[in-house]
């Protein structure tokens, strides 16, 4: 009897994005994440171990992801699952999007968001990095495809499979809600520090599957989604400046949703 195989070797999450890409010094991201939060509010994340729930363990827990959905349509005062999922997922999406473009920015370098914790409250989702890594890029077409590694496909794919596995909420709002948060992100980096490198990222990623085709406009000029993020059917939501959908069907609509809304929680006026 021959002697067993030896296991496969462990695939190095690491190697993956940045191959040629050196690795960041960690007190060096630690420092970018907590110079970021100077863009605003949205770029916020501590790196204090412990903080919130792994994002990687809650989208492999469909329950405990649907508590959170639950959670938000509580929050939101809304009936419908796939409005809050949206919601829930758009503050999600352009945290994430900061959280990258804020670190790049502060120290010309990518964030490793694999260890990426979150909390939410009734108000807001928060973002933890303990044990901060990353790697050191400057260059931004660099950037942008490690980007689309650590941000899309290690983060954004399994959290859309992940919700539409508990919602019944579109794919294509999804990826509207992920390059609108990416634009809004990039902008709030710009306003606060102009960089024209910024903008060569954000039109290399919005060129590029799965952003491509999300939205009409330049990132730094006015948009239209191609998707809307449903926030209109909140109520006293509306259709939001980059909404394709106008006119008076909607914001009647809507109206119409909140006036029976208030009939149904007892409420008048």
């Amino acid at each position: 009897m021959g002697s067993p195989c030896p296991p496969p070797p462990r695939p190095s999450r690491t190697a993956d994005p940045a191959p040629s890409a050196r690795r960041a010094d960690p007190d060096r991201v630690r420092a970018a994440v907590t110079a970021a939060a100077t863009f605003g509010d949205y770029f916020v994340a501590t790196t204090e171990p412990g903080e919130g729930t792994s994002l990687r363990d809650l989208r492999g827990d469909h329950s405990g992801l649907r508590a959170v959905v639950d959670g938000a349509a509580a929050a939101l005062r809304v009936d419908e699952p796939r409005v809050a999922a949206a919601q829930l997922h758009y503050e999600l999406a352009e945290r994430l999007w900061s959280l990258a473009l804020g670190t790049w920015a502060t120290g010309e370098l990518a964030a490793d968001l694999g260890p990426l914790r979150c909390g939410f409250t009734s108000t807001a989702v928060t973002l933890a990095l303990p044990s901060p890594g990353g790697w050191d890029v400057a260059d931004p077409t660099e950037l942008a495809a490690l980007l689309t590694h650590t941000v899309v496909d290690e983060q954004l794919r399994p959290l859309h499979d992940a919700l539409r596995a508990v919602t019944r909420v579109a794919t294509g709002l999804l990826w509207g809600n992920a390059a609108a948060g990416l634009v809004l992100a990039a902008r709030a980096v710009t306003r606060s520090r102009p960089d024209p490198r910024v903008g060569t990222l954000v039109t290399a990623l919005l060129a590029a599957p799965p952003l491509r085709g999300t939205l009409d406009g330049r990132w730094d000029g006015p948009v239209t989604r191609r998707s809307c993020c449903l926030y209109y059917r909140v109520p006293n939501g509306r259709p939001c400046g980059d909404c394709p959908l106008t006119g008076a069907a909607v914001v009647g609509g809507a109206a119409a949703r909140r006036r029976a809304h208030r009939v149904r929680s007892g409420r008048s006026g």
